[in-house]
């Protein structure tokens, strides 16, 4: 995060919702989320990134490499392809980049959409298991 109060308001933002979230010491959610929280992000091995430098940029449709340039996302994943996609891919963010932690880098995972584009693999709003009973 750019500052503590940025960290500090993520962190309420993120407690408000319910979320397992740890900054430093300060834990809250299920204590094992929590605290499984912590260890990941301290170490930068897993965890999503919610807020994060140029996240705020990241709508609308970017290419990769506008993505990459101006983002802390280190590295852009596609499901199943062993290589990264070329610079000038499309990403269709649809307002919902959630890059997470893996080893040490920020990753977005990605999966093919229409016309060749590319689309976050974590949708915005996904459905619940078992909505319709």
């Amino acid at each position: 995060m750019p500052s503590e109060r940025a960290a500090r308001a993520a962190f309420q933002r993120l407690a408000e919702r319910e979320f397992g979230v740890a900054l430093g010491a300060e834990r809250h959610g299920p204590a094992d989320l929590a605290a499984g929280a912590a260890v990941e992000h301290a170490a930068r091995t897993g965890g999503r990134a919610v807020l994060y430098g140029g996240s705020e940029a990241l709508t609308g449709t970017v290419t990769v490499a506008r993505l990459l340039a101006g983002s802390a996302v280190d590295r852009v994943a596609v499901l199943g392809a062993p290589d990264g996609p070329e610079p000038e891919r499309r990403i269709v963010t649809r307002d919902h980049v959630r890059p997470e932690w893996r080893e040490g880098h920020l990753v977005l995972t990605t999966m093919p959409a229409a016309g060749g584009a590319l689309v976050p693999f974590e949708v915005p709003e996904p459905t619940p298991c078992c909505a319709d009973h």
